[in-house]
């Protein structure tokens, strides 16, 4: 919010969203969508050259019930990679079910770690060093 929308009349970020309710200014997300900040947006719009070059790079992990609802953005992403992308595109959504919160992990954090620096070796096109990606 501080860094993606618009200014209010008193100084301050306008509020993309209510933290008791969840619900959304539309007028502020219009702005972030306008200025590039809509992720999904940015996407879907940008697929044909996006797509490709995150073929099997990218990993989405969240608490199925996020305390600030940013798990709604990430279910949001993966409908908008299902309708944009072919079936066996390589992206994973794990979420932690079942309510888990925002700071849900399938794993312990070292093992997160380690399965990061995997999956950035596996990622890393041919002929780069991955050495310091050893955990």
């Amino acid at each position: 919010e501080a860094t993606s929308g618009p200014v209010g009349e008193d100084g301050y970020p306008v509020p993309l969203w209510d933290k008791l309710t969840g619900k959304i200014d539309r007028n502020v997300a219009e702005y972030m969508r306008e200025n590039g900040y809509d992720l999904v947006d940015y996407t879907r719009r940008n697929w044909s050259t996006l797509g490709p070059k995150l073929d099997g790079k990218l990993v989405f992990i969240a608490g199925e019930m996020d305390n600030f609802y940013l798990n709604l953005g990430v279910y949001g992403f993966e409908d908008m990679v299902r309708e944009v992308a072919p079936a066996d595109y390589g992206i994973r959504f794990e979420y932690g079910r079942p309510k888990k919160g925002h700071s849900h992990h399938h794993v312990d954090f070292s093992e997160m770690i380690r399965e990061m620096g995997e999956h950035v070796k596996a990622t890393t096109p041919a002929g780069e060093n991955t050495a310091a990606w050893n955990y």
